[in-house]
């Protein structure tokens, strides 16, 4: 089995998100990354699958 090696914060990414710091445009785009992350759906699964 292969190392997961991803380089993104989640929790900072996450923690601007939700304090508004991206505009729209950006923050459409930053959650769609987030959203595709390896470590969001491990697997390729729903997050709490």
């Amino acid at each position: 089995m292969a190392a997961l090696c991803d380089k993104v914060d989640y929790n900072g990414n996450f923690a601007a998100l939700a304090f508004g710091l991206p505009d729209a445009n950006n923050a459409g785009k930053l959650l769609h990354r987030l959203d595709a992350g390896a470590q969001t759906h491990p697997g390729m699964r729903g997050t709490y699958s």
